[in-house]
């Protein structure tokens, strides 16, 4: 069925309903009218009994009479020899009862008239045969009516048959019976009403009419009753205007609520209607845009298959011109001359394209066109009247001659830059909708990246090889558990590896706590009823006990999946092994809080304890002694001998002070030649005699020369600031900044100092607190910017080292022999460009939170452990601070740019964690789908 007559077919049924409305209404009208006639046909009836009971009831009366009259007056006389009292009897009867006209009394053969009330001739009117008997009462006869001259007056003859003891009839009592009398009444209001008799066929008081035919009564209008136990019918008619006066009741709603259904079908086939074109006009406009998609789905599958660049550009070329109906499309670029080369054409106004000349450069007639312009300035353009378009102007005849009137000319870029140039051309001027436009810049960008794909194939592969190797070492375990129960289904060779299981095959079949009872946990019970619920749970560190009686920790996730026919709810758990990342996290905490030289804690391992000491301190009411060592001539050792000769000093002097402080006590390196002395438990009235026994004590660790190995040795002195807590400050950073400035004091008076010491309150410091300080605020800023050449030479040694220790690992070996060295170098570049990004002064705490996600995303793809991240950012952080230490700044500087290191550094790190962990979750989520189809 074609399209015209689809939509023929879709109105005829479209007004279907209508029509069939239409039908019904008329009809149920007819059955209304039936029904009007139906109840004037019942009020009819009703009414034809009721005149033929009365009609009944006259007889019968009648005939009461007449046999009372022939029993109790006339009896057995003879009837010629009535006597005077019986004659006398019937003429006063007679006269009583004006509906009869006489009183006769007949022989028994009925044929003679013996005596009448009424002076007349013996011969009856009626014939004996004209009689019949009653049904059911045989001694009562009905006459036919009849006109009577003798009487001038239509009647019906009744009469009584006497009989004797023996049955013989003695004689007949009759009267005439007159008609008027009988049917008097007879005619209700709106009724026609007649008399039949069903002998003869005759209506009564129409003695010349004859029989009547049935067929002359029309039973439209007409109806016809029995007279119960006479030979007699009652027939009533009627007007045709009667039965259409009942049918005109209530006809004007009956047609307005028809009318108002019929209005409503109308108007919804007309809304479908209006709709059903909406719905063309938008099937059409789809079927256009259908076109146009196919075309890009088309090319992206060309994209997919072609071999080369020609292959794909000839092939998107072709698909244009054959699934859009374009008229004409060809791929140029310029030549080094800036002429445009065709690359690729197709269409019926290919010819179009024969000698002619376009140009990039603007300055020349052929280089103002659209093409040009799409060149030049990398952007789509769209000509919708081309032929009249001014900067068409120079093609405008060979336009006119191919019947081209609207165009696009859309930048094909081949990593991220201007490539070649699309031109599509168009016979309908108003083809290029706004629509249109965006599906074609689509397929221009599809284009883009097939060309940016066909160019990193090899790439690519060499890139699936590593990805391949890396998912291959990065297998998680995946379990299906069955609950209730929690029963083993399904599991990979990893699970079993992970929990020190010999093989999986001892894993399915048994419960998940009889294989690994840590499993237990409160924690693994809580997140079994939240994945159970709510579908999905995430662990992101659980302590286990394997089967085997190590110590592992994994993280673990699960997913709810439909019940199975069974009842049961199966979990897919997706398990991996964190062991070695939560113990490098540890070991990290722990590097973070360490010195790299000399193993004492370090700033942030200070700060940490002293907020803790100063707490308790002002809980039991006690003094904490902050202490801020410099070593006096120590530049001269690093002068003489060098930095590495300095080291050893460092060393030995962080023993020294180590093995003469309490256990309660803290000793911890700032960096360079600074040390701090956390004291706690100092009686505020005493302090000054218990410092110096304490400090009396401390010094004779520099009162012995130091062993510099090579038959070397030298000596240096010590210079501190004490605060007191909480009488000078209540702040860990007052206490260390008033120390500081206490002790650059004493270093000053060195040569004229009775002690190598000296209390913040002797000193008389009066300096307001120091604010918070940021690691990205102004103060930073300020800090960061002299040091840049120090972060480059740190950057370079970090780059070379790291590298180096990664290309001798046996894990990372295979991936960096894939790469050459051009990409080797470009690696290490990136990496040194993200130090500087790192320790910029303009980056803020947000763009590194950002670049943090987007690398630990990049990584956790390619495969890049967690342990190898965490390794690095220690080794960068290590050399930043080493570095620093070994500068001439002052302690309040470097302690500053180590808290601007490790805090940036820390949040870099976090946030690459962070990053790693969600691809690894999804990496998880994903591998538990085949367990699904295994199932079923």
């Amino acid at each position: 069925m074609n399209a015209s007559l689809r939509k023929t077919a879709v109105r005829v049924l479209l007004w279907l309903p209508v029509v069939f409305t239409v039908i019904w209404f008329i009809n149920q009208e007819r059955l209304d009218f039936e029904e009007a006639r139906e109840v004037v046909s019942e009020q009819a009836r009703h009414a034809a009994l009721a005149e033929g009971q009365v009609i009944q009831l006259r007889l019968m009366q009648q005939f009461q009479q007449l046999a009372f009259v022939a029993k109790a007056i006339v009896g057995e006389q003879a009837p010629e020899a009535l006597d005077s009292r019986a004659q006398a009897l019937l003429r006063r009867y007679v006269a009583n009862h004006p509906e009869i006209l006489a009183i006769n009394v007949l022989t028994p053969d009925g044929e003679r008239i013996a005596w009448s009330s009424y002076t007349q001739s013996t011969k009856p009117i009626f014939r004996p045969e004209d009689f019949t008997a009653l049904p059911g009462r045989p001694d009562e006869f009905l006459g036919q009516d009849h006109y009577a001259k003798r009487f001038h007056a239509d009647v019906v003859s009744m009469r009584y048959r006497m009989r004797d003891a023996h049955g013989q009839t003695l004689y007949f009592i009759g009267t005439p019976y007159r008609m008027d009398a009988l049917l008097a009444e007879l005619s209700p209001q709106g009724w026609t009403m007649s008399v039949l008799d069903q002998r003869d066929g005759r209506l009564m008081k129409s003695p010349t009419a004859g029989p009547v035919p049935q067929s002359a009564y029309s039973s439209d209008h007409s109806v016809v009753e029995p007279i119960n136990g006479l030979p007699l019918s009652v027939r009533v008619a009627w007007p045709r205007a009667k039965v259409w006066q009942l049918y005109r009741q209530g006809l004007a709603l009956r047609l307005l609520g028809r009318f108002i259904v019929l209005g409503l079908f109308v108007l919804a086939a007309l809304s479908i209607s209006r709709l059903l074109r909406s719905r063309e006009r938008l099937l059409e406009k789809n079927a256009r845009f259908a076109r146009f998609n196919a075309l890009l789905a088309h090319v992206n599958q060309a994209i997919a298959q072609a071999s080369d660049v020609p292959d794909l550009l000839e092939r998107a070329c072709r698909l244009a011109v054959r699934d859009a109906g374009i008229a004409l499309a060809w791929i140029g670029r310029p030549d080094s001359q800036g002429h445009f080369v065709f690359l690729a054409k197709a269409g019926a106004a290919v010819d179009y394209v024969n000698d002619l000349i376009l140009s990039s450069d603007a300055s020349v007639p052929e280089g103002q066109g659209s093409a040009g312009v799409a060149w030049r300035e990398d952007r789509a353009i769209f000509t919708s009247d081309a032929q009249h378009a001014a900067s068409l102007s120079p093609w405008r005849e060979r336009l006119q001659r191919f019947g081209l009137n609207a165009g696009a000319k859309l930048p094909l870029r081949r990593s991220k830059t201007v490539w070649a140039v699309l031109h599509l051309y168009f016979v309908d001027s108003a083809a290029v909708t706004p629509d249109l436009q965006r599906i074609l810049l689509d397929l221009a960008d599809d284009l883009s990246n097939g060309l940016d794909r066909l160019d990193l194939r090899d790439s690519q592969i060499r890139l699936q090889r590593q990805h391949a190797c890396l998912l291959g070492n990065t297998v998680a375990g995946v379990v299906m558990v069955r609950y209730p129960g929690a029963i083993i289904a399904e599991a990979n060779e990893a699970v079993a590896r992970i929990f020190g299981a010999p093989s999986v095959r001892e894993l399915l079949g048994r419960k998940v706590g009889d294989v690994v009872p840590s499993l237990l946990d409160d924690r693994m019970v809580q997140a079994t009823r939240v994945a159970l619920k709510e579908g999905q749970v995430t662990l992101d560190a659980l302590d286990i006990l394997r089967l085997d009686g190590q110590q592992a920790c994994i993280a673990i996730s699960g997913r709810r999946l439909e019940s199975d026919p069974g009842g049961s709810t199966l979990v897919v758990w997706t398990v991996v092994d964190v062991t070695e990342r939560q113990h490098l996290v540890r070991q990290l905490e722990q590097l973070s809080r360490a010195d790299p030289l000399t193993g004492l804690p370090n700033r942030r391992a200070l700060e940490q304890h002293l907020d803790r000491a100063i707490d308790r301190a002002s809980r039991l009411g006690c003094a904490v002694a902050v202490g801020l060592i410099d070593l006096d001539d120590f530049k001269a050792v690093n002068d003489r001998y060098g930095h590495e000769t300095g080291d050893v000093l460092l060393k030995q002097l962080g023993e020294r002070l180590l093995a003469c402080t309490r256990g309660s006590d803290l000793i911890a390196r700032l960096g360079g030649d600074e040390f701090v002395l956390v004291i706690e438990d100092i009686d505020p009235e005493d302090a000054m005699m218990q410092l110096s026994v304490i400090f009396g004590r401390l010094h004779q660790t520099v009162e012995t020369p130091f062993d510099l190995g090579e038959e070397r040795s030298a000596s240096v002195g010590m210079s501190m600031g004490v605060a007191l807590a909480p009488k000078d400050s209540g702040n860990a950073d007052s206490l260390l900044r008033l120390a500081d400035a206490a002790m650059y004091r004493i270093k000053a008076r060195k040569s004229s100092r009775t002690q190598w010491w000296g209390l913040v309150s002797l000193e008389h410091l009066d300096e307001a607190p120091e604010p918070p300080f940021d690691p990205f605020g102004s103060d930073a800023q300020m800090l960061l910017d002299p040091i840049h050449d120090l972060l480059e030479l740190v950057e370079r040694e970090f780059v070379e080292t790291f590298y180096v220790e990664l290309a001798q690992r046996a894990e990372t070996a295979a991936i960096f022999s894939a790469l050459n060295d051009q990409e080797l170098a470009r690696l290490k570049s990136r990496q040194a460009a993200h130090l500087r990004f790192l320790l910029d002064s303009a980056t803020t705490a947000a763009q590194i939170q950002e670049r943090g996600r987007h690398l630990g995303t990049v990584h956790a793809l390619v495969g890049v452990a967690s342990s190898w991240l965490s390794v690095s950012m220690q080794l960068y952080r290590d050399l930043l601070h080493w570095h620093l230490d070994a500068s001439d700044r002052g302690a309040r500087e470097r302690g500053r740019l180590q808290r601007i290191f490790d805090a940036r550094i820390q949040i870099d790190l976090q946030s690459q964690l962070d990053a790693m962990l969600v691809v690894q979750n999804a990496y998880n989520a994903y591998l538990a789908r085949p367990l699904i189809s295994m199932q079923t």
